[in-house]
Formats: C-alpha cells, structure tokens, sequence
C-alpha cells in the first residue's frame, strides 16, 4: 500500500484493491490495539450472583402454582383455614422473594453493564492522550527541524 499525507492510496497501479467503506483489510487489523477488558474475580462473583438469583426467580414462579394447588385441594375441598392460610403465606413470601430476586438481578447486571462502559470511556481516553501526545511530539520535532533548515 502506497502511503501518501496520511490517506492510504489504492487502485489501479497500486497492487492493491479499494476496501468497502468502514471495513479494514487483514494486514490493517494489526495496527489496532484493543483494549482487553477482564471482569476479574469481583466481576465473575456478580455474574454467578445474577445466575443465582435467576434460578431463585425461576423457582418462585414454579412454586406459585403449586400453592395455590395446595389451597384449593387441600385447604377449601378439606374445609382447612390451616392450610390455606398456610399456602397464602407461602404465596406472599414466593412473591417477596421473587421481587427482591428480580431486583437485584437487574442491580447486578446494570452494575457490570456501567462497570464495561467506564472501562471503555478509560481505554478511549487513554488512547486518544496518547495519539494527542504522539501528535504534539511529532509538530514539535517538524518545527525544529524546519528550524534548523532555515537557519542553515
């Protein structure tokens, strides 16, 4: 590839043949750093917490069905307050913990969403510091040497 201010030149004459707009060719994918984002062991912890609560959420809602199986079966066709009032309670502690489950399903998953966005915010920042620095450094050195060749 002929390099020339900056754009890359392809065609005719050039040996290489024009990319579709926004995709790079194969020898282009080295010259890109990307950033390695690990989650770590925190990250890893509140993934297993999220498929924990999952599951709890999951088990609620199968429960539901079955207290409510157990007050018409066993509480009203038995003529039992006992039982029914067993399964109501059953029913309003499933439900509890179902919304607490659900929510902190959703808590954890909106942390490590934020936590991936901040890093990338870093990793972007990092890098356009360094491009503004390289690029800095790079007029400098051109002043100077234009410098010295008018003074010469």
């Amino acid at each position: 590839m002929i390099w020339g201010r900056g754009r890359p030149r392809v065609g005719p004459g050039t040996g290489e043949t024009p990319a579709l707009p926004g995709l790079l060719r194969a020898n282009e994918l080295s010259n890109i750093d990307i950033p390695v984002l690990s989650i770590g062991a925190w990250g890893k912890s509140l993934l297993h917490l999220r498929g924990n609560f999952l599951l709890v959420v999951t088990a609620a809602n199968l429960a539901t069905p079955q207290l409510v199986q157990l007050a018409i079966d066993g509480g009203i066709r038995r003529n039992s307050a006992r039982v029914i009032l067993y399964a109501v309670v059953g029913l309003v502690v499933a439900a509890i913990v179902r919304g607490l489950a659900t929510f902190l399903q959703g808590y954890l998953a909106e942390r490590a969403s934020q936590g991936v966005a901040y890093d990338l915010r870093n990793a972007l920042f990092e890098r356009l510091e360094r491009l503004r620095q390289n690029s800095d450094q790079s007029r400098r050195s051109m002043r100077s040497r234009s410098m010295r060749s008018r003074s010469r």
